[in-house]
């Protein structure tokens, strides 16, 4: 016998669980687990797991983690990997009392069947995210000690799709270098076109509680409307490093906020959020600091007698000044944001 949360028995079915499946493309797992009947509604919420918003000092996402398959770990990390994600059959077994007999809710919504025993198949899976529980080591922390979200540690699925922009040189931007002695330097009559390499990136955080959505229109926290950190992040650059990539080369797209059916009818998302990823390197770079281009570059092709073909990326800025570092509202192509601000509850 075992119990759940230190609180709820069960005892595994046997023989026949678990049935195990092990496959390059996910794997999975299937236990039966008897528990009191009486227990059922509180175990299927241990096994599956939810997540609640703490209002301490600052609000921040507790997470009740699901239930892991305890034979099957990460042979790297010693972490298990198969996760409960739906309870597909509950069956009662050892009917009580005569036939018919039934038990009268409590909350009045009509009578149901009694049994001794609910016999719960669980269904485990391998995830596309990390699952760590709060007090993990490996859980980095806030300024006040509180799980931080925004490390992407967990519950975040990172997805990056390669892609292309293509742009027009100008007139003269370059010249022939066929037969220079009949036409020396002779220039290209017409603009030439150039493909430029980005990236679409997307981070999907995962079982967002409704109260917790950073945005005025969805959190029940008293947000101003349009003072959600989505609201003030949307079309703009991340102000510093976020999520493996340098100040200025991320720029928000936009966000799917998509409702889930949750297991235990609270009222949870999934929050998508769309980047395009952009960092000129593979020419000249006109930078004050040296280090790399950003959403704030635009790309300067050598003007015509320069004798370059290169061309260069330059910031630009309304007064024609340096504003990487001071990111003044208002002086770059794109104003600047706190990325970390889309993965805390607000």
């Amino acid at each position: 016998m075992a119990l759940f949360d230190n609180a709820i028995s069960y005892v595994e079915h046997i023989p026949g669980s678990p049935e195990e499946r092990i496959e390059q493309d996910g794997s999975s797992a299937t236990r039966v687990l008897d528990v009191n009947w009486s227990d059922r509604q509180s175990a299927a919420r241990y096994i599956l797991g939810y997540p609640e918003v703490v209002r301490a000092t600052s609000y921040y996402i507790s997470r009740n983690l699901p239930l892991p398959h305890p034979a099957w770990v990460n042979p790297t990390t010693g972490y298990p990997f198969l996760w409960a994600t739906k309870i597909p059959r509950i069956q009662g077994i050892g009917r009580v009392g005569v036939p018919g007999t039934s038990q009268k809710l409590t909350n009045g919504l009509g009578d149901v069947a009694i049994y001794k025993t609910a016999r719960m198949t669980v269904h485990h899976e391998t995830l596309t995210y990390d699952i760590l529980a709060d007090n993990d080591p490996l859980m980095p922390k806030d300024a006040n000690g509180w799980p931080d979200e925004s490390s992407l540690k967990r519950y975040v699925t990172k997805k990056v799709f390669p892609a292309a922009q293509y742009i027009t040189l100008t007139t003269g931007s370059c010249k022939y270098a066929a037969n220079p002695v009949a036409n020396p330097l002779l220039p290209c009559a017409n603009g030439l076109g150039k493909m430029l390499v980005n990236f679409n990136v997307s981070l999907t955080w995962h079982q967002i509680p409704d109260s917790a959505i950073p945005c005025s229109l969805f959190s029940t926290n008293s947000i101003a409307a349009g003072q959600g950190n989505i609201e003030l992040s949307l079309g703009r650059i991340n102000k510093a490093a976020f999520a493996g990539f340098n100040k200025g080369t991320l720029l928000l797209m936009a966000c799917d906020i998509k409702p889930l059916r949750s297991p235990h009818a609270d009222r949870l998302y999934d929050i998508t959020y769309m980047f395009k990823y952009f960092e000129p390197n593979d020419i000249a770079l006109a930078l004050p600091d040296g280090t790399h281009g950003t959403h704030t570059h635009v790309f300067r092709p050598p003007p015509p007698g320069s004798g370059s073909v290169a061309g260069i990326w330059t910031e630009v800025s309304s007064d024609g000044a340096v504003n990487l570092s001071t990111q003044t509202r208002g002086k770059s192509l794109y104003d600047w944001a706190d990325f970390t601000l889309l993965f805390k509850a607000q």
